[in-house]
């Protein structure tokens, strides 16, 4: 066989690995975003939430709270009943 003037194959080019780079870190960027955008949202409604409530106790302490405060005293005084004392006292009186 006579000697044949053989060359190397050429080298193949180098193709470039920008594409799924770039595609990559928009995925990771829109997941950050996406991310950010929801912990956000939780946090404005966890206050609102909060507000929400602190106005609602403000409203009903603020209707449940007598004008005179010296008028609920003296209904808590009547209310804790004497006369029901008594009567419990005879009740345990006529059970001995």
């Amino acid at each position: 066989m006579p000697p044949q003037n053989q060359q190397p194959p050429a080298p193949a080019p180098q193709n470039s690995s920008w594409g799924p780079t770039i595609g990559i870190t928009m995925v990771v960027l829109l997941l950050a975003i996406g991310g950010a955008y929801f912990f956000y949202t939780q946090a404005q409604e966890a206050k609102q939430n909060a507000e929400q409530a602190q106005l609602q106790a403000a409203q009903e302490s603020q209707q449940t709270t007598p004008a005179n405060p010296e008028d609920s005293l003296q209904s808590e005084l009547d209310a804790s009943a004497t006369g029901s004392a008594q009567g419990d006292v005879d009740a345990l009186g006529n059970s001995l």
